[in-house]
């Protein structure tokens, strides 16, 4: 998807106008359960043509501020039970769940089309179970294959087990880890933001 421009309300009229910074034009990668949800979306509901809009009205007009809100997401939260829940906290949403991907903050930062590491951060937000990933990812780099081998102490120090489970290299992680049952995964929680969790 590309995106070279936006389209702005001033004083009740709609005009095209150009992004804020020169960062805000990209082309994102979607992910392919959102590509068949919008390829059905187009199909029913978008301006034909390629200049057609894809998001309108169900009469056909360009979609306005306030007749979206209460005609539609004040309707669309109430049913799934997040009332309060602004629409601009799915930029938010959006921007910590990259972020869970484990995408370095210049891949986020292109993303979101922010131009400052700062403006990247303000959008992120702490998911619930998110220390216990990093501590699965820790024990994985640091935990010998088996139990007999672990570290030793000798007269030179300490030693690492002959057979490191990481290659710090390539951080790539050895299969064998997916056979010990000792270290299974923890059951992950499911991230729900609300207005609570956004800023401004």
């Amino acid at each position: 998807m590309h995106v070279v421009e936006q389209r702005l309300e001033v004083d009740g009229r709609l005009m095209v106008a150009p992004l804020k910074t020169t960062a805000g034009v990209r082309t994102l990668v979607l992910p392919q359960f959102l590509v068949e949800v919008m390829v059905e979306h187009i199909a029913r509901y978008s301006e034909r043509g390629p200049a057609g809009l894809v998001f309108v009205m169900p009469e056909g007009t360009p979609l306005r501020r306030a007749n979206f809100r209460s005609r539609v997401w004040l309707l669309a939260t109430s049913a799934v039970g997040m009332e309060g829940f602004r629409f601009h906290d799915l930029r938010h949403t959006n921007a910590t769940l990259a972020a869970a991907s484990g995408a370095l903050l210049v891949a986020l930062m292109a993303r979101l089309g922010h131009a400052s590491a700062a403006a990247a951060n303000r959008y992120q937000h702490k998911i619930e179970g998110q220390d216990e990933t990093v501590a699965d990812f820790l024990e994985l780099v640091g935990a010998p294959p088996n139990p007999s081998d672990r570290y030793s102490v000798t007269s030179d120090g300490v030693r690492a087990a002959p057979h490191h489970p990481t290659d710090m290299a390539t951080g790539d992680v050895s299969s064998s880890r997916a056979t010990d049952n000792s270290t299974s995964k923890r059951p992950r929680r499911s991230p729900v933001f609300g207005p609570a969790d956004a800023g401004a």
